[in-house]
């Protein structure tokens, strides 16, 4: 027998069956590392983020704090935010 079996002549490479499945499995593995840290990253973005208060009072509240903090910091000088 030659040893042309495990050439594959037609697509131009010289890999044995074995190295392809190989390298075909490194290849999905690489695949499903990339997406499990997509999938966290993204679970952790959405956990990060909190729920915004559910009375309207109590955002306008927060909101009037933010800005107040943020005038009273200008006024200072200190442009950091309210310190």
């Amino acid at each position: 027998m030659e040893a042309r079996f495990f050439k594959a002549e037609s697509s131009g490479n010289s890999y044995t069956p074995g190295q392809r499945k190989f390298r075909d499995a490194e290849e999905r593995m690489r695949r499903a590392w990339i997406v499990l840290g997509v999938v966290l990253l993204a679970g952790g973005a959405v956990r990060a983020q909190s729920s915004p208060p559910a009375d309207q009072a109590e955002q306008v509240r927060m909101l009037l704090e933010r800005i107040g903090g943020a005038t009273s910091a200008a006024a200072s000088g200190n442009n950091f935010g309210s310190e």
